[in-house]
């Protein structure tokens, strides 16, 4: 565990209050570590406090600090309960870091992603769940849970206009009235997107979104856009009225081959999106990113 993380879960865990869910980043980007507490009996009779979803992992590679204590624990099983895909780019659902993992593990994906990782042949557990049909009502309680997570974890995606531009929502509910969300987007979507807005308007039961995770660069083929970035993440930050806005998908990348000549990523800022916003007039700085390092964590308050 590297100090500033260290340091992080000490100061939470020394303060004696209800625990709360924590992002560590596992490689500076796009690859992370969603921990929830688990209900009290629960932490009894498993002897953890939290249940570990890593999401989208990519650890093999020069970003990559602290991977090697996510596939051993002291007793030689992985501390992991779960892993999480996405999406099925190659960015997003890593084989060769995959096959690091203890092939126990109980693995849930999209209906893309499910073949791909199949053919790998190394899982013995894995779950594809479907996008949410576009008449979505914002009835999320009706929605099957994947197999390997707990009933106080709920996970589904809505698919906006292209495959790249998705919203998952991971809904933690410590108590059965008591519903919160991390919600991830990292190329963006519409927000007019209908399914969306009936999750963000008409949500039931309802929920609090804990934490947006979106990035603030843009990404072009050609004139084609493919990740909206900072503006798009405003306005899903806006609508959703999330606690925090933590960047995701916004490292800055190396491409190679023809990829180098056809992308182009364009870093924005918050204070620009602010501007566009407010139509060129006085910027207010009542928004702020969290930009978590590599390694280091964020407990969602």
């Amino acid at each position: 565990m590297s100090n500033p993380r260290g340091a992080k879960h000490r100061a939470h865990f020394t303060l004696k209050r209800d625990l709360r869910p924590i992002l560590t980043s596992l490689n500076g980007d796009n690859s992370w570590l969603l921990s929830f507490p688990r209900p009290e009996p629960e932490r009894k009779t498993s002897g953890k406090a939290y249940f570990h979803i890593v999401h989208d992992p990519w650890l093999n590679g020069p970003e990559v600090q602290i991977s090697s204590w996510l596939h051993e624990g002291e007793t030689g099983h992985s501390p992991i309960d779960a892993i999480h895909l996405s999406f099925h780019y190659g960015d997003h659902l890593h084989v060769p870091t995959l096959l690091t993992f203890d092939p126990s593990i109980p693995v849930f994906t999209t209906t893309d992603g499910a073949p791909i990782i199949r053919k790998s042949n190394h899982f013995t557990s894995i779950t594809a769940y479907a996008d949410l049909d576009p008449t979505f009502t914002g009835d999320w309680s009706a929605i099957r849970r994947a197999p390997g997570l707990p009933s106080y974890i709920t996970v589904f995606r809505i698919k906006g206009h292209h495959e790249l531009n998705f919203f998952t929502a991971l809904l933690w509910s410590p108590a059965p009235d008591t519903h919160e969300a991390v919600l991830y987007s990292p190329h963006g979507l519409h927000t007019s997107t209908p399914a969306l807005q009936a999750l963000l308007h008409h949500a039931d039961p309802s929920f609090s979104t804990l934490a947006l995770l979106h990035g603030l660069k843009e990404s072009w083929t050609w004139s084609w856009q493919t990740t909206f970035g900072a503006k798009s993440g405003l306005e899903l930050y806006r609508e959703s009225r999330a606690r925090y806005w933590v960047a995701t998908h916004n490292d800055r990348l190396g491409y190679g081959g023809v990829v180098w000549w056809l992308v182009t990523d364009i870093f924005r800022s918050v204070e620009w999106a602010l501007g566009q916003e407010k139509g060129g007039q006085e910027v207010r700085k009542d928004v702020k990113v969290e930009e978590v390092k590599n390694g280091e964590c964020f407990v969602l308050e």
